[in-house]
């Protein structure tokens, strides 16, 4: 076939051609972005919906959460009021026992021996004291008016320079507390 054409009606017929693909490509790419715009908001509304379960569901659970939390606290608060009732008093701490004893004791005083035990807490305790000097026992009598004093020195002394001894009879309830 042979184009008899003349040539400004060939450019017409190419422009034409050129224009119609660039209508269809502008239908195209316009028809590309309104879905990609609708698909994007869609996806959003369904992230925001999937979201929002997902908070009420932790609000949920957050406030069972606290509410254990809250029950076990009680039942710590509970368990702490019900040993300070009846287990803490019934307790005995014989370090405080011994410390309250050597505060009450002048200078110049050791005790060499106390047998404390459970069952000696209530009842008299024996204690035996030896001091530098017979003043020194005799000023722990002013706290201790049970004090038996041994005036007579000791002359082979257990602790060096206290030659004086004297046995004590306590009740640790009564005169320690």
């Amino acid at each position: 076939m042979i184009n008899l054409l003349p040539y400004d009606r060939k450019s017409k017929i190419t422009a034409a051609r050129a224009n119609s693909a660039l209508v269809k490509y502008i239908f195209i790419v316009s028809g590309s972005l309104i879905f990609i715009s609708v698909s994007s908001i869609l996806v959003y509304y369904i992230n925001q919906s999937i979201i929002d379960n997902i908070d009420k569901s932790n609000s949920n659970q957050n406030s069972s959460l606290s509410t254990n939390l809250l029950d076990i606290a009680n039942r710590y608060k509970e368990e702490i009021e019900y040993f300070n009732k009846n287990v803490y008093p019934s307790t005995v701490d014989y370090s405080d026992i011994l410390q309250k004893l050597a505060t009450k004791l002048p200078n110049g005083v050791i005790i060499e021996e106390i047998n404390l035990s459970s069952n000696t807490i209530k009842n008299d305790v024996d204690v035996t004291l030896y001091g530098i000097s017979a003043q020194e026992l005799n000023l722990a009598k002013n706290t201790f008016p049970s004090l038996i004093v041994n005036d007579t020195p000791m002359p082979a002394a257990k602790f060096n320079k206290y030659t004086h001894s004297a046995n004590l009879k306590i009740n640790i309830e009564r005169d320690l507390r």
